[in-house]
Protein backbone atom coordinates (compact mmCIF):
# COMPACT_ATOMS: atom_id res chain seq x y z
CA UNK A 1 0.00 0.00 0.00
CA UNK A 2 2.71 2.50 0.50
CA UNK A 3 4.02 1.53 -2.90
CA UNK A 4 0.60 2.92 -3.84
CA UNK A 5 0.30 5.66 -2.09
CA UNK A 6 3.86 7.10 -3.28
CA UNK A 7 3.10 6.31 -7.00
CA UNK A 8 -0.26 8.32 -6.55
CA UNK A 9 1.58 11.41 -4.53
CA UNK A 10 4.13 11.03 -7.00
CA UNK A 11 1.96 11.89 -10.13
CA UNK A 12 0.09 14.60 -8.39
CA UNK A 13 3.22 16.48 -8.04
CA UNK A 14 4.25 16.37 -11.01
CA UNK A 15 0.79 17.48 -12.70
CA UNK A 16 -0.25 14.21 -14.38
CA UNK A 17 -3.14 13.10 -13.56
CA UNK A 18 -3.80 10.45 -10.52
CA UNK A 19 -4.98 7.32 -12.76
CA UNK A 20 -2.03 7.46 -15.30
CA UNK A 21 -0.74 4.55 -13.82
CA UNK A 22 -1.68 1.29 -12.02
CA UNK A 23 -0.38 0.80 -8.45
CA UNK A 24 0.48 -2.70 -8.87
CA UNK A 25 2.33 -5.52 -11.67
CA UNK A 26 1.83 -9.22 -12.53
CA UNK A 27 2.91 -11.08 -9.46
CA UNK A 28 2.31 -9.13 -6.90
CA UNK A 29 -0.05 -10.28 -3.74
CA UNK A 30 -3.17 -7.86 -2.93
CA UNK A 31 -5.68 -7.73 -0.57
CA UNK A 32 -9.52 -6.52 -1.77
CA UNK A 33 -12.57 -4.30 -0.12
CA UNK A 34 -15.03 -5.28 -0.62
CA UNK A 35 -17.79 -2.47 -2.06
CA UNK A 36 -19.62 -1.80 1.06
CA UNK A 37 -16.48 -2.21 2.99
CA UNK A 38 -14.82 0.68 0.83
CA UNK A 39 -18.03 3.08 0.84
CA UNK A 40 -18.43 3.02 4.42
CA UNK A 41 -14.40 3.73 4.93
CA UNK A 42 -15.02 6.71 2.74
CA UNK A 43 -18.00 7.30 4.72
CA UNK A 44 -15.83 8.27 7.69
CA UNK A 45 -13.88 10.72 5.75
CA UNK A 46 -16.59 12.42 3.30
CA UNK A 47 -16.89 14.74 6.53
CA UNK A 48 -17.62 18.89 6.15
CA UNK A 49 -15.78 20.90 7.27
CA UNK A 50 -17.16 23.06 10.19
CA UNK A 51 -16.92 27.41 9.77
CA UNK A 52 -14.78 27.16 13.00
CA UNK A 53 -12.50 24.45 12.56
CA UNK A 54 -9.23 24.87 10.91
CA UNK A 55 -7.54 22.82 8.11
CA UNK A 56 -5.25 20.97 10.65
CA UNK A 57 -8.13 20.42 12.84
CA UNK A 58 -10.26 18.87 9.94
CA UNK A 59 -7.75 16.64 8.85
CA UNK A 60 -6.99 15.11 12.28
CA UNK A 61 -11.00 14.66 12.38
CA UNK A 62 -10.70 12.79 9.23
CA UNK A 63 -8.52 10.74 9.90
CA UNK A 64 -9.56 9.82 13.48
CA UNK A 65 -13.30 8.97 11.77
CA UNK A 66 -11.18 6.45 9.37
CA UNK A 67 -8.36 7.33 8.13
CA UNK A 68 -7.25 9.27 4.83
CA UNK A 69 -8.61 9.27 1.23
CA UNK A 70 -5.73 9.81 -0.92
CA UNK A 71 -4.68 6.14 -1.31
CA UNK A 72 -6.00 3.97 -3.91
CA UNK A 73 -7.95 1.26 -3.07
CA UNK A 74 -8.69 -2.09 -4.63
CA UNK A 75 -12.24 -3.21 -5.13
CA UNK A 76 -13.62 -6.38 -5.97
CA UNK A 77 -15.84 -7.00 -8.40
CA UNK A 78 -18.62 -9.36 -9.07
CA UNK A 79 -16.77 -11.99 -10.86
CA UNK A 80 -18.22 -14.64 -13.55
CA UNK A 81 -15.79 -17.42 -14.06
CA UNK A 82 -18.51 -18.81 -16.74
CA UNK A 83 -16.60 -15.90 -19.16
CA UNK A 84 -13.71 -17.36 -19.07
CA UNK A 85 -11.81 -19.67 -21.35
CA UNK A 86 -8.45 -21.35 -21.74
CA UNK A 87 -6.88 -21.30 -25.20
CA UNK A 88 -4.55 -24.52 -24.68
CA UNK A 89 -2.46 -23.84 -28.11
CA UNK A 90 -1.27 -20.34 -26.41
CA UNK A 91 -1.26 -21.38 -22.78
CA UNK A 92 -3.45 -18.39 -21.76
CA UNK A 93 -6.66 -18.08 -20.43
CA UNK A 94 -9.53 -15.61 -22.53
CA UNK A 95 -10.97 -13.24 -20.20
CA UNK A 96 -13.93 -11.34 -21.38
CA UNK A 97 -14.73 -8.23 -19.93
CA UNK A 98 -18.15 -8.85 -19.00
CA UNK A 99 -16.61 -11.66 -16.43
CA UNK A 100 -15.75 -8.63 -14.39
CA UNK A 101 -18.24 -5.88 -15.30
CA UNK A 102 -21.42 -7.14 -15.80
CA UNK A 103 -24.26 -5.93 -13.82
CA UNK A 104 -26.52 -3.02 -14.74
CA UNK A 105 -27.32 0.03 -12.40
CA UNK A 106 -29.49 2.99 -12.53
CA UNK A 107 -27.08 5.85 -12.84
CA UNK A 108 -29.39 8.85 -12.85
CA UNK A 109 -31.18 7.42 -9.63
CA UNK A 110 -28.32 6.54 -8.13
CA UNK A 111 -26.50 10.21 -8.92
CA UNK A 112 -29.24 12.23 -8.39
CA UNK A 113 -27.81 13.58 -4.91
CA UNK A 114 -24.33 14.38 -6.83
CA UNK A 115 -26.67 18.16 -8.51
CA UNK A 116 -24.95 19.73 -5.23
CA UNK A 117 -21.02 18.24 -6.07
CA UNK A 118 -21.47 19.13 -10.29
CA UNK A 119 -22.21 15.43 -10.83
CA UNK A 120 -25.44 15.40 -12.62
CA UNK A 121 -25.40 12.38 -15.21
CA UNK A 122 -27.51 12.63 -18.68
CA UNK A 123 -28.64 9.95 -20.86
CA UNK A 124 -25.24 8.98 -22.16
CA UNK A 125 -23.63 6.14 -21.05
CA UNK A 126 -21.20 6.27 -17.81
CA UNK A 127 -17.53 5.23 -16.88
CA UNK A 128 -17.95 3.21 -14.01
CA UNK A 129 -19.24 -0.63 -12.53
CA UNK A 130 -21.55 -2.17 -10.16
CA UNK A 131 -18.92 -4.16 -7.63
CA UNK A 132 -21.49 -5.72 -4.90
CA UNK A 133 -24.97 -6.52 -4.58
CA UNK A 134 -27.11 -7.39 -1.54
CA UNK A 135 -30.61 -8.69 -1.37
CA UNK A 136 -32.41 -9.14 1.69
CA UNK A 137 -36.16 -10.81 1.63
CA UNK A 138 -38.01 -9.37 3.96
CA UNK A 139 -42.40 -9.84 5.00
CA UNK A 140 -44.80 -11.39 2.49
CA UNK A 141 -48.34 -10.26 2.21
CA UNK A 142 -51.18 -10.48 -0.02
CA UNK A 143 -52.29 -7.98 -2.36
CA UNK A 144 -55.37 -7.95 -4.95
CA UNK A 145 -55.81 -5.67 -8.26
CA UNK A 146 -58.95 -4.26 -9.60
CA UNK A 147 -60.34 -7.29 -11.54
CA UNK A 148 -60.08 -9.32 -7.88
CA UNK A 149 -56.68 -11.32 -8.53
CA UNK A 150 -54.29 -12.12 -5.77
CA UNK A 151 -51.02 -12.94 -5.88
CA UNK A 152 -48.29 -12.86 -2.71
CA UNK A 153 -46.20 -10.28 -2.88
CA UNK A 154 -42.58 -10.33 -1.00
CA UNK A 155 -40.58 -7.23 0.18
CA UNK A 156 -36.99 -6.81 -1.05
CA UNK A 157 -34.65 -5.06 -0.34
CA UNK A 158 -31.69 -4.49 -2.58
CA UNK A 159 -28.73 -2.63 -2.36
CA UNK A 160 -26.05 -2.03 -5.28
CA UNK A 161 -22.41 -0.94 -4.97
CA UNK A 162 -20.52 1.18 -7.72
CA UNK A 163 -18.21 2.85 -8.92
CA UNK A 164 -18.43 6.02 -10.96
CA UNK A 165 -15.39 8.15 -12.65
CA UNK A 166 -17.49 10.09 -15.16
CA UNK A 167 -20.09 10.51 -17.91
CA UNK A 168 -18.68 9.34 -21.16
CA UNK A 169 -18.65 11.22 -24.48
CA UNK A 170 -20.59 8.46 -26.59
CA UNK A 171 -23.58 5.99 -24.99
CA UNK A 172 -21.59 3.10 -25.97
CA UNK A 173 -18.42 3.62 -25.08
CA UNK A 174 -16.22 0.86 -22.85
CA UNK A 175 -13.99 0.97 -19.94
CA UNK A 176 -11.53 -1.39 -20.44
CA UNK A 177 -8.88 -1.70 -22.87
CA UNK A 178 -9.08 -5.08 -24.70
CA UNK A 179 -6.74 -6.94 -27.22
CA UNK A 180 -9.67 -8.79 -28.98
CA UNK A 181 -12.97 -7.41 -30.08
CA UNK A 182 -16.43 -8.55 -30.54
CA UNK A 183 -16.74 -12.04 -31.80
CA UNK A 184 -13.51 -12.48 -33.54
CA UNK A 185 -11.71 -15.85 -33.28
CA UNK A 186 -8.74 -15.27 -30.57
CA UNK A 187 -5.81 -16.46 -33.29
CA UNK A 188 -6.43 -18.06 -36.68
CA UNK A 189 -6.40 -21.70 -36.34
CA UNK A 190 -7.53 -21.19 -32.77
CA UNK A 191 -10.35 -23.42 -31.06
CA UNK A 192 -11.45 -20.31 -28.92
CA UNK A 193 -13.79 -17.78 -29.78
CA UNK A 194 -15.14 -14.69 -27.68
CA UNK A 195 -18.25 -13.21 -28.17
CA UNK A 196 -17.36 -9.85 -26.60
CA UNK A 197 -14.12 -8.00 -25.75
CA UNK A 198 -11.62 -9.91 -24.27
CA UNK A 199 -8.07 -10.05 -22.88
CA UNK A 200 -5.57 -12.62 -22.44
CA UNK A 201 -3.50 -14.10 -18.72
CA UNK A 202 -1.16 -16.12 -19.64
CA UNK A 203 -0.80 -18.85 -17.46
CA UNK A 204 0.82 -22.27 -17.96
CA UNK A 205 -1.52 -25.72 -18.68
CA UNK A 206 -0.60 -27.23 -15.06
CA UNK A 207 -1.41 -24.28 -13.02
CA UNK A 208 -4.22 -23.32 -14.88
CA UNK A 209 -5.78 -26.34 -14.23
CA UNK A 210 -5.31 -25.42 -10.60
CA UNK A 211 -6.79 -21.77 -10.48
CA UNK A 212 -9.59 -22.46 -13.44
CA UNK A 213 -12.95 -21.25 -11.54
CA UNK A 214 -11.03 -19.62 -9.27
CA UNK A 215 -10.09 -16.39 -10.84
CA UNK A 216 -11.20 -13.18 -9.54
CA UNK A 217 -10.89 -9.35 -10.18
CA UNK A 218 -11.21 -5.87 -8.41
CA UNK A 219 -10.73 -2.45 -9.39
CA UNK A 220 -8.29 -0.11 -8.43
CA UNK A 221 -9.95 3.56 -7.48
CA UNK A 222 -8.88 6.65 -6.59
CA UNK A 223 -11.43 8.26 -4.44
CA UNK A 224 -12.67 11.90 -5.73
CA UNK A 225 -14.68 14.85 -4.80
CA UNK A 226 -17.88 14.01 -2.60
CA UNK A 227 -16.08 10.13 -2.47
CA UNK A 228 -20.04 8.58 -2.00
CA UNK A 229 -23.35 9.27 -2.75
CA UNK A 230 -26.28 7.23 -1.67
CA UNK A 231 -29.59 6.89 -3.93
CA UNK A 232 -32.52 5.63 -3.11
CA UNK A 233 -35.42 3.99 -5.72
CA UNK A 234 -38.47 1.30 -5.63
CA UNK A 235 -40.09 -1.12 -7.73
CA UNK A 236 -44.01 -1.85 -7.17
CA UNK A 237 -45.13 -5.15 -6.73
CA UNK A 238 -46.70 -6.72 -10.34
CA UNK A 239 -49.20 -9.55 -10.91
CA UNK A 240 -46.12 -11.00 -12.88
CA UNK A 241 -43.22 -9.60 -10.45
CA UNK A 242 -44.60 -10.08 -7.17
CA UNK A 243 -41.88 -7.79 -5.82
CA UNK A 244 -42.25 -4.41 -3.83
CA UNK A 245 -38.65 -3.60 -4.06
CA UNK A 246 -36.80 -1.06 -2.29
CA UNK A 247 -33.49 0.13 -3.98
CA UNK A 248 -30.44 1.30 -2.43
CA UNK A 249 -27.84 2.82 -4.05
CA UNK A 250 -24.46 3.49 -2.85
CA UNK A 251 -22.02 5.09 -5.62
CA UNK A 252 -18.17 5.63 -4.85
CA UNK A 253 -17.08 8.43 -6.66
CA UNK A 254 -13.96 7.68 -7.67
CA UNK A 255 -11.20 7.60 -10.54
CA UNK A 256 -10.49 3.94 -11.61
CA UNK A 257 -7.05 3.14 -12.51
CA UNK A 258 -7.25 -0.38 -13.80
CA UNK A 259 -8.68 -3.59 -13.54
CA UNK A 260 -6.80 -6.23 -11.61
CA UNK A 261 -7.22 -10.07 -12.00
CA UNK A 262 -6.11 -12.70 -9.73
CA UNK A 263 -5.97 -15.88 -9.08
CA UNK A 264 -7.69 -17.64 -5.98
CA UNK A 265 -4.65 -16.55 -3.78
CA UNK A 266 -4.76 -13.01 -4.50
CA UNK A 267 -1.36 -13.23 -6.85
CA UNK A 268 -2.00 -11.01 -9.60
CA UNK A 269 -2.10 -12.44 -13.06
CA UNK A 270 -2.98 -9.54 -15.30
CA UNK A 271 -3.83 -5.15 -14.72
CA UNK A 272 -6.34 -3.84 -17.67
CA UNK A 273 -5.96 0.13 -18.12
CA UNK A 274 -9.46 2.00 -18.85
CA UNK A 275 -9.89 2.89 -22.27
CA UNK A 276 -10.86 6.49 -22.14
Amino acid sequence: MKLSISIATLLILQGLPAFAQCPVSDGEVVQMLSGSEAFERLSATALTKGEFETTEQFEARKAQAGGTTNEPLLIETIFDNENVKYDADNGRFIVVTYAWDNVGYDWRTALAGGKEHGIETGYRGQHGIVVEQDTQIGKTYTASNSYGASTEVTEVIETTYAIYDRDSKEFSSTDWNSEFEHEHSVTPGSSVTIGAPAVSVFVPIERAKEIKGKLNAGVYVLPKGPRVIKGQGSFSATMRNPYDKDLQYRTIVADMLCAVITDGSGTVLKTVSTKY
